[in-house]
């Protein structure tokens, strides 16, 4: 497929799932905050360590004459393992956001053992929220000068996994309804908080998905570039899905396999720049 824009957006052809809200990732980042204080261990690497390296080689690639300038920052960064690697090669602008106080709470406490915390910055943002996002941005901008700080903007914005739990909440109550009941069959234990993705939320929300790319343009400098990693959507599909916003720019690559005649791979890495309007 060409990676030219198309006028017709790919749908998921997965159901929403429990990954996909805030109730099931607070669960997962407060056990992993209990295990790391009673064994070291800070928690699952997404997508194996193999696609974190490739994405911190192609940042310290690409930026590597600007580490103390470079801004980067970590969308959904969970254990903020990406930034612990960036911050030991030297880089000196760094932030990540996750909507899950626990797993803020983790990042602070391995970058603070590791003594790291004085160069990376954590905070818990919803950034698909975007009044809380803007005030977030604007705080983190301190000007010299002492004049009104605009938001600050980052060059450099990873993803890795955000996006495909992203791309898994209930789009309505509708479907938090199918959710749980499914949920209820398999003999899982649901509460409300699970139900539906906390997010500028009402009973017909636009679907966060589409609302990813807008709100992460508008967060990156002019010249920046976001490097995203995903399961669940193929590289076509995302320029696809973001080509209202964002340009195709290169890729990671990864091994390859080939099945029933079609070349595939079970991970996607794009770096996307942002169009200029």
């Amino acid at each position: 497929m060409s990676n030219n824009e198309s006028s017709t957006i790919p749908e998921p052809d997965f159901a929403p799932s429990a990954l996909g809200t805030k109730g099931y990732w607070d669960k997962i980042y407060n056990r992993d905050n209990v295990n790391y204080k009673d064994h070291g261990d800070i928690g699952e690497i997404w997508f194996g360590e193999a696609s974190a390296v490739k994405m911190v080689d192609w940042v310290e690639e690409h930026y590597e004459d600007e580490k103390e300038t470079c801004a980067v920052l970590d969308l959904g960064c969970g254990n903020g393992h990406l930034l612990l690697d960036l911050a030991e090669l030297g880089f000196e602008d760094l932030t990540g956001i996750d909507y899950s106080p626990a797993a803020i709470r983790l990042a602070q406490t391995v970058a603070a053992d590791k003594e790291l915390d004085h160069i990376i910055r954590y905070a818990a943002v919803d950034f698909l929220a975007e009044k809380e996002t803007m005030d977030w941005c604007t705080a983190e901008q301190k000007n010299k000068d002492g004049s009104e700080p605009t938001p600050k903007k980052f060059k450099v914005m990873l993803d890795k996994g955000t996006y495909d739990a992203i791309s898994l909440h209930q789009k309505n109550k509708r479907d938090a309804a199918v959710a749980a009941a499914a949920a209820e069959e398999a003999g899982e234990e649901t509460k409300d908080e699970d139900k539906i993705v906390l997010a500028e939320n009402d009973d017909n929300m636009e679907d966060l998905a589409e609302r990813y790319p807008r709100r992460v343009a508008a967060m990156m400098e002019d010249n920046g570039r976001l490097l995203i990693t995903s399961c669940n959507w193929t590289q076509p599909e995302l320029i696809q899905r973001f080509a209202h916003v964002f340009e195709y720019d290169s890729h990671l690559k990864y091994p390859t396999f080939t099945f029933g005649g079609v070349k595939g791979q079970t991970i996607s890495s794009v770096v996307f720049k942002k169009k200029q309007f």
